[in-house]
């Protein structure tokens, strides 16, 4: 699941609930942690583009696979372009 579709439920409006009940396969540690890392990235994070336009080709990754032992917390997130996530998911 796309990372930016949190961002845009709760940019509609949606509560972090909402989004659980949407979405059943997450969990609320995973929809924060997700929530988190974008706070906390916002001092590194280059300037967004204008409200309304997209960051596309973008999204959240972890530094250390689930499977291969890390944490779905934010300090083992980072931002990633897509054709990167599909050439580590072919190693992964």
């Amino acid at each position: 699941m796309p990372v930016s579709a949190i961002f845009e439920n709760i940019e509609a409006g949606a509560s972090i609930n909402d989004i659980m009940e949407w979405f059943e396969f997450l969990d609320r540690e995973q929809v924060k942690a997700v929530i988190e890392f974008a706070a906390h990235s916002l001092d590194r994070a280059p300037a967004l583009p204008p409200q309304g336009d997209s960051l596309p080709g973008r999204g959240v990754d972890h530094v250390v696979p689930l499977k291969r032992g890390g944490q779905y917390a934010p300090e083992n997130m980072q931002w990633q372009m897509t054709a990167e996530a599909k050439a580590r998911d072919k190693i992964e």
